[in-house]
């Protein structure tokens, strides 16, 4: 997974499946909005052809909304319209990547109600992604979000859920989670990698973090085929 809010956004040649981030929490983070169009963010899928990509969204995070002075109920509807608006366009194109709604929120009712009003729309794709769960330090919480979110979908609806721990996924994660990211590996290799600090940033001792992580997360999500 790429982020596109981040500098570094372009992926390297070797990547076999590719998947883009709309950056939302980035962005909201920053300066409450998105700043590029709608057309430049599909300038950037076509240019890199993702086998999937988030639509555009608006997280739920207490510190955002509190940075901007919004409610969840704000960001909801935010992410509903930026869904359609995004969609509209995206239409009008020929593009060999899948969109993905993201489902929003913050209490159980919020994510729930979210899909509601995405179903209404006509923008609940067939994999959704789960937002505002990844900065929560309450394994117990980001299970009660999931699995709500998960006894709402119908059919064969599938889950991303994004920036999950391992924590979570050793647990009895409903089993709509077809996929995860994190970015723990690389706070942990922070405190291991001597050279992190001055400007080096040892990208080996990085990327073994990385594998090793994405091992472990593969084992939990997939235990019948031995993580494969």
């Amino acid at each position: 997974m790429i982020n596109y809010a981040t500098r570094d956004n372009k992926p390297f040649d070797t990547i076999k499946r590719l998947f883009t981030d709309s950056g939302g929490y980035s962005f909201m983070k920053g300066k409450g909005e998105y700043q590029t169009t709608n057309g430049e963010y599909l300038d950037y899928i076509e240019t890199h052809q993702p086998e999937r990509f988030a639509l555009r969204d608006y997280p739920c995070e207490p510190d955002v909304l509190e940075s901007h002075n919004r409610t969840v109920s704000d960001h909801l509807n935010r992410t509903v319209r930026a869904h359609v608006d995004l969609l509209d366009e995206y239409e009008d194109r020929s593009l060999p990547s899948e969109p993905m709604a993201v489902i929003q929120g913050w209490e159980v009712a919020d994510y729930v109600r979210h899909i509601d009003m995405l179903r209404d729309a006509g923008v609940l794709t067939g994999v959704v992604g789960v937002g505002s769960v990844c900065r929560r330090n309450a394994t117990g919480e980001i299970l009660d979000v999931l699995n709500a979110v998960s006894r709402e979908l119908s059919g064969n609806t599938r889950m991303h859920a994004f920036g999950v721990r391992l924590d979570v996924l050793r647990e009895d994660y409903p089993s709509k989670l077809t996929s995860v990211d994190t970015h723990s590996y690389d706070y942990r290799a922070r405190y291991h990698c001597a050279d992190y600090y001055d400007g080096r940033k040892g990208w080996r001792d990085v990327a073994f973090h990385y594998l090793k992580q994405r091992d472990k997360m593969k084992r939990a999500l997939y235990p019948e085929h031995g993580g494969a």
